[in-house]
C-alpha cells in the first residue's frame, strides 16, 4: 500500500489509466478513491509567492477535550499566544485566558491547573 501511495505522490500528474490501476490496486472505497482522484491535478495548482500569504502569515488551532470533568479548549494563534477555556460538568467556567507565559499559568486555579498540567504533556502547549 505504502509504495502505491508513493508512486501516486510521486506523479500526481499521471493520466486517468495509471490512475484507475492505482486505485484498483489499493482497493479503495468510492469515497476514498474520489478523494485521490481530486489530487491528480495538484502539481498544476499555483503557489502564492513566499512572503504574500493571505491571511498575513497568521495561524491558529483549536483543540477540545472532554471528559467525566467538563471540557478544556487550547486555542493557539500564531500572534496572541495560547488561551484556554475550562468548564466543569455542569458547564460552569472555571477558567478562561491567556495561558503563555509562567505568570499566566500561575493565575489559574490550582484544579484547573492540575487538569491541564496532564494534557499539557500530551500536547506540548
Amino acid at each position: 500500500m505504502q509504495q502505491m501511495m508513493d508512486e501516486f505522490l510521486k506523479d500526481s500528474a499521471m493520466d486517468d489509466y495509471r490512475m484507475d490501476d492505482i486505485i484498483g490496486r489499493m482497493n479503495l472505497t468510492p469515497g476514498a478513491a474520489q478523494m485521490l482522484r481530486s489530487l491528480q491535478g495538484l502539481h498544476q495548482m499555483p503557489m502564492p509567492p513566499m512572503g504574500k500569504v493571505s491571511g498575513g502569515g497568521q495561524s491558529m488551532s483549536s483543540v477540545r477535550m472532554s471528559d467525566a470533568n467538563g471540557t478544556i479548549v487550547v486555542s493557539s494563534n500564531s500572534r496572541t499566544g495560547t488561551t484556554v477555556h475550562v468548564t466543569d460538568s455542569a458547564g460552569k467556567v472555571l477558567y478562561s485566558g491567556p495561558y503563555n507565559t509562567q505568570e499566566e499559568k500561575s493565575a489559574v486555579p490550582e484544579a484547573v491547573r492540575e487538569r491541564l498540567k496532564n494534557i499539557e504533556t500530551n500536547f506540548c502547549f
